[in-house]
């Protein structure tokens, strides 16, 4: 089994379309090296990304190199979160129950089920609590968005780097809510949330209010929304510090140079390099 240290810290999440379902499932059944996966609290930098989930198969976290020649050789491990799109829940809100962190993993585990519940191509993971901790952390069903955003958010405690593409629906998932509740708890344990996120980038088709000013260490801050029409109303530059951004970017708003213009005139950013 691998080291820890030599693993690669990155974990990237991508929608997957070339993988087929049939493929997938005989994949799980022959590559044993999912049982060596690690937890996403190791890894720097996350990117999700929803825009065509209805039409896909899932999202895919992929761990180093994905080569079809080794993929059974230790130490190519690739981990993959599902998402079981004829089950997925919109309208479930998040909300972190308390600051104890042990609560709370319990809490997020119980959202999480052993991928072939729903599926009764591939072989289901074994529910007994031995069986199942052998499998923590390598493939997983999720029940909802909430359950995937939360899991991240209580795992990443060395996350740098978090992009959110909810571009896709009408009906985004409450990211922001979950990371308020984050937050919350963490400013309540007297802990610093996401104490290493420096780049945070949303891609959403509605206004947002993130409470960016618990994110000490941000330095960038993307905020991008599809319709070139959305006007510039998100609380976040109301109810927040942003002195400590060095990039601010806004992208698809409507009549952005002038937004841009109050924005500097009304706020105080002396670390900005880029607006």
């Amino acid at each position: 089994m691998p080291q820890l240290e030599d693993l690669p810290n990155e974990l990237k999440l991508q929608v997957i379309s070339y993988l087929p379902q049939q493929d997938l499932a005989s994949f799980m059944r022959t590559n044993r090296t999912f049982q060596c996966l690690v937890q996403p609290i190791l890894y720097h930098k996350i990117e999700i990304s929803h825009q065509n989930l209805p039409q896909l198969h899932g999202l895919c976290g992929q761990l180093g190199r994905f080569d079809e020649t080794k993929r059974n050789k230790i130490g190519d491990h690739v981990c993959l979160i599902e998402i079981d799109t004829d089950r997925l829940d919109l309208g479930t809100p998040f909300q972190i129950p308390d600051c104890d962190r042990k609560k709370t993993e319990q809490w997020i585990d119980n959202l999480l089920m052993p991928y072939g519940a729903a599926n009764s191509v591939t072989p289901a993971i074994p529910y007994d609590p031995e069986a199942r901790e052998k499998w923590r952390g390598a493939f997983f069903v999720l029940n909802s968005l909430d359950a995937l955003l939360a899991y991240i958010a209580a795992k990443s405690a060395n996350l740098e780097s978090l992009k959110l593409d909810l571009s896709g629906y009408f009906q985004t998932p409450s990211v922001a809510e979950l990371l308020y509740y984050k937050i919350r708890a963490d400013l309540q344990c007297k802990r610093a949330p996401f104490p290493k996120l420096r780049h945070l980038q949303i891609d959403s088709v509605l206004d947002i209010d993130i409470p960016v000013f618990a994110l000490s260490e941000l330095r960038q801050l993307q905020i991008r929304f599809l319709d070139d029409d959305s006007p510039l109303e998100i609380p976040v530059f109301e109810s927040n510090n942003l002195s400590h951004l060095h990039v601010l970017d806004l992208y698809y708003i409507k009549d952005t140079s002038s937004k841009a213009r109050t924005l500097l005139s009304d706020y105080q950013f002396p670390h900005l390099t880029k607006l």
